[in-house]
């Protein structure tokens, strides 16, 4: 695993583990293509906005309850 994947994989479990500092670098991160997508499918920025954050922090909760994680 490449360092930075290595560094990455790292702040997810944080994330995961309710570390808000690491949250908000997963979401720096990836905000920008999550966000892209969706306002490719919904009406306005400000739902796009809603969605991206949504789906960030069920992505956290997700790769938690189902440890996709690499330890």
């Amino acid at each position: 695993m490449a360092v930075i994947e290595q560094g990455e994989a790292l702040l997810w479990r944080r994330a995961c583990g309710g570390d808000a500092q690491a949250f908000a670098a997963v979401f720096d991160l990836h905000r920008n293509r999550v966000y892209g997508q969706a306002v490719r499918l919904l009406d306005t920025r400000s739902d796009a906005e809603d969605v991206a954050a949504s789906a960030l922090r069920a992505a956290t909760g997700f790769a938690q309850v189902v440890g996709v994680l690499p330890r």
